[in-house]
């Protein structure tokens, strides 16, 4: 077993990720409807990858914007798109110094705590005033949903995360926990996918990586501190089958103008 970037890994990490997104899809519709007094019609996701939830939302009729840093999964992408027949603008680009005109920003799966806080908060300064979610004029303002992992408070220990998913015929089991220390505000995220190929053959690939820590009021300060406010806090499960309001958890939360 190797220790990388799981995210050089584009394919396997592709599939792992490979889950039904209309679900997503049709919450961040209503989420839009709701807090954006104009239509949204240009959707900007920073931490884009290869296109998960990018390539849906140009489906579903929204223009989309997306930026990493990795080029492997831009690339992949990029392909999928061409053989969709479906236009986006990629950007490699750092997401806390590149953010497009656009009416509402989608980061989801915990890509946001990639960022060290002090570098989430340059970021949020950006995408809010990117869709005008702070500082808009009224009628104009903007939205920023994200998608994360928020702790119940600094002793709060996540369970691990173990799931399969199949396509092409190769299956790839990914497992992913989350460590913490001394430090509240960081935690290590352990992560390791194996996939089995359709000749028999397997790889399994192993990464670490830092993630800042919140919990719903360190999450609140921060948004405060950058002009915005948590307008609403969703479960992430249920996504698409109910509506329901936690401060904790795996959760999508919505920030607007404070």
């Amino acid at each position: 077993m190797s220790e990388l970037n799981w995210y050089d890994e584009a394919e396997m990490y592709d599939i792992a990720f490979d889950w039904d997104t209309a679900p997503e899809v049709e919450c961040l519709r209503q989420l839009f409807t709701r807090w954006v007094p104009r239509p949204v019609r240009t959707v900007y996701e920073p931490f884009c990858g290869a296109g998960r939830l990018a390539l849906p939302l140009a489906r579903a009729g929204f223009r989309v914007a997306g930026a990493d840093l990795n080029s492997a999964m831009l690339e992949l992408g990029a392909k999928k798109a061409a053989a969709a027949g479906i236009e986006m603008e990629l950007a490699c680009a750092d997401v806390c110094e590149y953010a497009p005109p656009c009416e509402a920003v989608v980061t989801l799966i915990d890509s946001f705590r990639h960022l060290p806080i002090a570098a989430a908060a340059r970021a949020l300064k950006l995408w809010a005033r990117a869709c005008g979610a702070a500082g808009g004029q009224p009628g104009e303002q903007g939205v920023i949903v994200i998608g994360m992992g928020i702790a119940k408070d600094d002793a709060d220990q996540s369970p691990p995360e173990d799931w399969e998913v199949s396509r092409g015929g190769i299956t790839v089991r990914t497992v992913v926990e989350m460590i913490h220390g001394a430090d509240p505000e960081v935690e290590d995220m352990r992560a390791t996918m194996h996939a089995r190929y359709p000749d028999g053959s397997t790889r399994e690939v192993s990464t670490r990586s830092p993630m800042a820590r919140y919990t719903y009021e360190r999450f609140e300060t921060l948004a405060g501190a950058c002009g915005l406010r948590i307008a609403q806090c969703l479960a992430w499960r249920h996504i698409g089958r109910e509506e329901v309001e936690t401060r904790s958890g795996s959760v999508v939360a919505v920030l607007v103008g404070a």
